[in-house]
């Protein structure tokens, strides 16, 4: 999962045939593209990004990437999208309770 401009789009209100593994780089937004940029290996993979997700409501860290989402959020966004929506629930109350 990584935006890119030739990101493979998976909309949240549609059902994408969705790759059997996927790789999120858990690191900050600026970290994370640190990492992209010097790891071949992961550039050579395709890109994903999420569409159609909803604001985030990662509040712990200043900086944060217009529509982007922390990996909690991404995590629990492909749960719904593998049509575990109790899973997706259960890591947005953990993400709340986190951040009160």
């Amino acid at each position: 999962m990584y935006p890119s401009p030739d990101a493979i789009k998976l909309s949240t209100k549609a059902s994408p045939s969705l790759p059997e593994h996927i790789v999120i780089i858990d690191s900050t937004w600026q970290q994370a593209r640190k990492i992209y940029n010097h790891s071949p290996y992961i550039q050579e993979l395709p890109c994903y990004a999420l569409t159609d997700t909803e604001a985030s409501r990662f509040t712990m860290r200043r900086n944060q990437l217009e529509g982007g989402l922390c990996t909690l959020e991404t995590v629990a966004a492909l749960a719904k999208l593998n049509n575990l929506p109790q899973l997706a629930e259960s890591l947005y109350r953990d993400l709340d309770q986190l951040q009160s």
